[in-house]
């Protein structure tokens, strides 16, 4: 009965991987976008209490330099577009906020662009 309950979880990763539900798929139209925000030590504790009060899907998606000396949160998140970043985060911090549409290149990405430049 086991080897049958594992084959059938395998099958349903695989199921998921192959319909993109699964894996660093973006979803459907968005963009990721690199949120940079700093602050000073005295600052520290209440923007993390700002960006906690929007919720903990907010909060883990931030990775912080603090406890380093580096006063800044760094967190990658997918939107629509940068207007859609910002109304995520807390308005007490939107001014202080740098964001980023970062991307991807592949191989074929590459070489494409040295085609061009040829």
């Amino acid at each position: 009965m086991k080897k049958y309950i594992f084959i059938l979880m395998v099958a349903m990763v695989n199921l998921l991987v192959i319909s993109g539900y699964a894996g660093d798929k973006q979803a459907k139209g968005k963009s990721k976008f690199q949120v940079i925000v700093s602050h000073t030590p005295e600052q520290c504790l209440a923007q993390l209490d700002q960006i906690s009060a929007k919720g903990s899907d907010i909060l883990n998606k931030f990775e912080w330099g603090c406890k380093s000396g580096n006063h800044t949160g760094y967190a990658l998140i997918e939107a629509d577009n940068d207007a859609a970043v910002k109304s995520m985060l807390p308005m007490e911090i939107q001014s202080d906020l740098r964001i980023v549409k970062v991307d991807k290149f592949t191989q074929a990405d590459l070489q494409a662009i040295h085609e061009k430049m040829k």
